[in-house]
């Protein structure tokens, strides 16, 4: 099963004041019903549906919030689970300079 938690850094988006923590969370849940990721498991963390698409639509939501700038300025935590192991996408995109 995949599943990717996604944290955003409410003292980033506190300090810039251009953007609202739960505006925030409101885009990222309608960005993953738009591409057909409906299951959550609490506010943070967002879950396959067990479809052989899901790599598709997670490789999707990753691509559309790597360029939304209301998304990559204020990113603490960025997992992805898959098969029983963890990849820290937030850090990986940080060697790529996507996110600061």
């Amino acid at each position: 099963m995949i599943k990717m938690k996604i944290k955003i850094n409410e003292e980033k988006v506190k300090q810039s004041g251009k953007y609202n923590v739960n505006d925030i969370y409101t885009k990222l849940d309608t960005l993953a019903q738009k591409i057909g990721i409906m299951e959550k498991e609490g506010q943070n963390l967002y879950v396959g549906s067990k479809y052989q698409d899901d790599f598709a639509k997670f490789g999707r939501f990753i691509i559309d919030l790597t360029s939304s700038e209301w998304f990559t300025p204020y990113v603490g935590e960025w997992l992805w689970y898959v098969d029983g192991g963890i990849e820290d996408v937030a850090q990986y995109y940080k060697t790529k300079g996507v996110l600061v």
